[in-house]
């Protein structure tokens, strides 16, 4: 889990957003003024977000603030355009800046700018169904229409804030990036929210109707209605995706099983070491591992310290977090045989992140033998023998 874009600057020296303070509220004042201090505060606000890179707040800021200005009266376009080529200046000269000063790639730049609270959340969720995230996103752009024009907004607007919204706002606040299944408690919310949505705008979409000039029959329109429930629920669904999640493929999911499965068939002796890359998956298949291989660095998020050693959150299983450590267990003498599973998860990035610190040479060692590749391919296990002439030990050996 990453707690922070991966990007790297200099730190944002306080005198700019001071400075930002006063010509921000000048600009929002002639933009603004005649719609309240409300929205003249919020659009100030917002201008000094964005000075301090935190565009998501500033986004939010801007939206909050027309749509209180757009409560009592039009919104003055003119000079709307006028607030936000500022801010499209502002950006420009930003990025511009950070590139200039190699802080990372465009899209490491981007999410340096938009700041805290994350926006990647929003990006987890729609991985689910992006057709279900953009009718939401829609219900919620009618939503803040209709409260802008003084309207009343649709009940399912305020499931979508409280159930999805608020919730992935404060998961943001707390972490950068989150695996996909940090969201899960958000996905019924977001699929009622979204059906909703479609149900609300073909309600409208008849109301409309039945004033113009042509007026489709009731028989007509229920076919219509039936034939758009249908249509949304393929896209939300997407049978494709389906198919493959109901009968997936170690195209998609790597063998952890069958690794487990092959290991357990070998029937390790009682003083036989079990390190694997995958902690928790192997724990579940196999009852229990004796260590957890992991860069350090990478594994710290999941790190608590036990009895003086360094173990998993979730399993307690004693770290090996380097290729020193790695070799120092493979020396013991008073030891059995070393059964070392892999794991085929992001095999991309396995060996520059994973497997970092030296784990990676040593793996390749000649002390390692290839036993076992996975259905996957990717899934290995070596195997270390045992000593000549190990020395009898009467319990499982410490953490190295």
């Amino acid at each position: 889990m990453v707690n922070a874009p991966r990007a790297s600057v200099p730190p944002l020296d306080v005198r700019w957003p001071l400075a930002a303070v006063l010509p921000a509220l000048a600009l929002s004042w002639l933009v603004i003024r005649s719609r309240g201090l409300v929205p003249v505060a919020l659009l100030t606000l917002s201008l000094v977000a964005q000075v301090s890179r935190l565009d998501h707040v500033a986004i939010l800021l801007i939206i909050a603030g027309l749509v209180l200005a757009r409560r009592s009266a039009k919104l003055p376009a003119g000079r709307l355009a006028m607030y936000f080529g500022v801010c499209a200046l502002l950006a420009g000269l930003q990025v511009g800046y950070l590139l200039a000063h190699k802080a990372g790639t465009p899209s490491q730049v981007l999410g340096l700018l938009l700041g805290w609270p994350s926006v990647r959340p929003y990006i987890a969720i729609s991985h689910y169904s992006q057709v279900a995230a953009i009718l939401a996103a829609c219900g919620v752009a009618a939503g803040l229409w209709r409260l802008a024009h003084c309207r009343r907004v649709p009940d399912h607007v305020l499931l979508l804030a409280l159930g999805v919204w608020i919730p992935l706002l404060q998961i943001g606040y707390v972490f950068w990036d989150v695996p996909p299944r940090y969201d899960e408690a958000q996905i019924m919310p977001l699929l009622v929210a979204a059906f909703a949505t479609a149900q609300w705008a073909a309600r409208a979409a008849v109301r409309d109707w039945s004033w113009a000039r042509w007026r489709p029959s009731m028989t007509a329109l229920g076919g219509f209605g039936a034939v758009a429930a249908v249509g949304v629920c393929a896209l939300v669904i997407d049978p494709a995706r389906l198919e493959a999640a109901v009968d997936p493929s170690y195209a998609h999911y790597p063998d952890h099983k069958g690794a487990a499965e092959f290991v357990e068939s070998l029937h390790p002796a009682p003083g036989d070491i079990i390190v694997a890359e995958d902690d928790l998956m192997q724990t579940y298949y196999l009852g229990h591992v004796d260590y957890w291989l992991q860069d350090r660095e990478e594994a710290a998020p999941f790190l608590r310290k036990l009895d003086g050693r360094w173990v998993d959150v979730y399993t307690d299983t004693p770290l090996i977090g380097t290729g020193a450590t790695l070799e120092q267990l493979v020396k013991r003498r008073d030891r059995g045989a070393i059964y070392v599973i892999g794991s085929g998860e992001d095999a991309g990035e396995r060996e520059r992140l994973m497997r970092g610190l030296g784990i990676a040479q040593v793996l390749d060692s000649s002390a390692f033998r290839l036993i076992y590749v996975g259905r996957d391919r990717l899934t290995d296990v070596w195997k270390v023998e045992a000593p000549q002439h190990p020395l009898a030990a009467a319990n499982r050996p410490a953490a190295g």
